[in-house]
């Protein structure tokens, strides 16, 4: 193939622009054109030919996918805590668990006379839908007291762990209730579904926070002594199949010490340290690929895949690969829009939850992103584009992530990346250019001149 210089991509580029300008008519025609929400195969089909120029779609453009797995994301901006667990044949082995601190709704406090601890208990606020369509499996759940303080000023990873006391504060298996806890046509109480309540040890916490408040210690007189003393906590799962969302800045997600003393009686006094608003919580994702699908060792990265593999949490995601295009500055004068369409697995929807929207990432010649670091940080590794789930497949608009490449004559490399994934475990099987049918596509709407 012909080298196509930077200089001469530009005097093209340049040639290209002066056409539009001179056709303004034919710009406004496929502005309105591309705005439109229509089938790919069927756009430019009702320009009418004229004022020099011809219209067409060219759908034989070479691409190749395969799948790598990502190397961390970061989780410390994440919208709610993703606990369990989940194994298959094709995303192998994956686990997911929460690190937060906790801040208690006042510090100094005052228990009353002779005080007693009646009942600890840490309420998680389901978020509705779990991740699995049904969760078959009862889940246990295991919480953990943090030996080392959370470092706010540190951007966590998925890859982060930190020390825990080795007995729990608390254990409950269950199989997580997401119908609503009121009977239907029962109006007398909320429509909500029960939240996850895991009872914890009464003598531990009446050790760690009722005597130090009797005592009047440090240890609960400000804020950051109660940070540095009390740490955080760690929630996982140990048994079970799926995740489960909890809602991290619900009120009612946080540890209730439940107590009396001898003013009250009834165990209807509470001191809660909550989760949310200020505090700082990651999750840990973990993905063992070793008899996986999706491992590294059996992607064909030169002629590309069958099937490719796109997961939330720091899981593996495709790449798509576009290298054959560099005839188009010859025969095409200008690229109006391209587009990639990338078909779902037929089961992969009944199996999987699939992402709404894949996030689409110019990996400029990367050919990994190092997530973790922050000279390769995602955002700063080229434009990003957002690519919409319809009938049974994702369609994304490439076209200014094609000309960069003509432009500056390089392969045109994308990783798909499920939206939010650092706060949700959706996943999909996609097909990749391998497929006997209904294999990966890239679509070119292209103006040609008559002149």
């Amino acid at each position: 193939m012909k080298k196509w210089s930077l200089k001469k991509a530009w005097l093209n580029h340049r040639a290209w622009t002066k056409n539009l300008y001179l056709k303004a008519s034919l710009v406004l025609a496929l502005f309105v054109l591309i705005s439109c929400e229509k089938e790919t195969e069927g756009l430019g089909s009702n320009l009418v030919d004229g004022e020099g120029f011809t219209t067409g779609v060219k759908a034989d453009v070479g691409v190749k996918a395969f799948t790598r797995s990502r190397d961390s994301i970061f989780t410390f901006q994440a919208i709610r805590f993703v606990v369990g667990q989940t194994s298959d044949n094709d995303f192998g082995d994956v686990k997911a668990s929460v690190y937060t601190q906790l801040r208690p709704e006042l510090t100094a406090p005052d228990f009353g006379p002779n005080p007693r601890i009646d009942s600890v208990v840490l309420t998680l606020v389901y978020e509705d839908p779990p991740f699995m369509r049904n969760l078959s499996e009862p889940f246990t759940f295991e919480v953990h007291r943090l030996t080392q303080k959370v470092d706010r000023t540190e951007l966590h990873t998925n890859k982060d762990e930190l020390p825990v006391e080795a007995d729990p504060l608390g254990v409950k298996t269950i199989l997580p209730n997401f119908r609503n806890a009121s009977a239907p046509g029962d109006t007398s109480s909320p429509n909500d579904i029960p939240s996850l309540r895991i009872t914890l040890d009464n003598d531990y916490f009446d050790n760690l926070i009722l005597q130090p408040a009797i005592a009047g210690g440090p240890e609960l007189n400000t804020l950051d002594n109660f940070l540095a003393y009390f740490k955080g906590i760690r929630i996982r799962t140990t048994s079970g199949n799926g995740f489960v969302y909890f809602d991290a800045f619900s009120p009612e997600t946080a540890i209730r010490i439940y107590y009396s003393n001898d003013d009250t009686l009834q165990s209807d006094n509470q001191f809660r340290l909550l989760t949310g608003n200020d505090n700082v919580f990651f999750m840990n994702y973990s993905h063992d690929l070793t008899n996986a699908n999706a491992r590294d060792n059996v992607q064909d990265t030169a002629g590309g895949m069958e099937l490719v593999y796109c997961s939330g949490m720091g899981g593996p995601i495709p790449y798509i690969t576009i290298d054959k295009f560099m005839s188009l500055k010859d025969s095409i004068t200008s690229i109006n829009k391209a587009v990639v369409r990338i078909p779902i697995t037929e089961g992969s929807r009944g199996q999987f939850k699939a992402p709404q929207n894949l996030i689409g990432i110019n990996l400029n010649d990367e050919p990994i992103i190092d997530f973790a670091t922050s000279d390769n940080f995602w955002p700063f590794n080229g434009e990003v584009v957002s690519g919409s789930f319809r009938q049974g497949y994702y369609e994304m608009n490439i076209t200014r992530f094609l000309m960069d490449a003509i432009i500056h004559d390089k392969p045109l490399t994308i990783g798909l990346l499920p939206q939010r994934g650092d706060s949700n475990a959706n996943r999909v099987i996609l097909n990749g250019n391998k497929r006997n049918e209904n294999n990966i596509e890239v679509f070119i709407i292209y103006s040609n001149s008559k002149n």
